[in-house]
């Protein structure tokens, strides 16, 4: 599968500063840890909040790309 990446996106990438290209990657792991918080409330509804917790870092600890 092949993407194509907007040249005007590199442009902001390249012009970002390392703390702004940090502040984004933190925004968009807090995003994918929101989402998945919801899904695991979804179908365990019955789960407390630190079952729900400890699912997400063993999750995230063992996801695979």
């Amino acid at each position: 599968m092949e993407t194509q990446t907007d040249p005007y996106q590199i442009e902001i990438y390249r012009a970002m500063t390392p703390q702004q290209k940090y502040e984004v990657m933190q925004s968009l792991i807090d995003s994918a840890r929101a989402l998945k918080y919801a899904y695991f409330r979804s179908i365990h509804f019955d789960w407390t909040d630190e079952q729900i917790q400890q699912a997400l870092c063993d999750w995230f600890l063992y996801a695979r790309s």
